[in-house]
C-alpha cells in the first residue's frame, strides 16, 4: 500500500485509480451526487462534507488530482494533516450543534 518513500504504491494506486474511473464516467469527474451514491455514504451531511475536503479548488466536482492527493494526505500526511482533515469533517457538526463552545474555543 505504501513504499519506502511514504507514497502509494502498487495495487493500491491502481485500485484507487480504478474506483475513480468507475464512478466519475465518461467525463472522469465526480460530482456530489455520483460521490455519495458512488462511496455508498448514506449520511448526507458527512458526505457533503468529504467531498468538500476533496473538492480542492472548489470547482463542484472532484477530478483525479484532487481525488488522489486528498487520499494520499489521509494515508501518509503527516499528523497535523490527518488532524486538519478531523477538524475539516466534523467542523459542520460543530457548528450545527456546539456553536456555543466552537465559538469560545476559537477565540481561546
Amino acid at each position: 500500500m505504501i513504499n519506502s518513500s511514504k507514497k502509494l504504491a502498487g495495487p493500491f494506486i491502481i485500485d484507487l485509480k480504478n474506483k475513480f474511473q468507475e464512478i466519475a464516467g465518461e467525463d472522469q469527474l465526480i460530482d456530489r451526487s455520483e460521490f455519495r451514491n458512488g462511496l455508498e455514504i448514506s449520511n448526507e451531511e458527512i458526505s457533503n462534507r468529504l467531498f468538500d475536503i476533496f473538492d480542492k479548488d472548489k470547482s463542484g466536482t472532484i477530478d483525479i488530482t484532487e481525488f488522489m492527493k486528498t487520499i494520499e494526505t489521509v494515508i501518509t500526511g503527516s499528523d497535523l494533516d490527518k488532524i486538519k482533515f478531523a477538524f475539516n469533517l466534523k467542523i459542520n457538526y460543530l457548528m450545527r450543534y456546539h456553536k456555543s463552545f466552537l465559538i469560545i474555543f476559537l477565540r481561546s
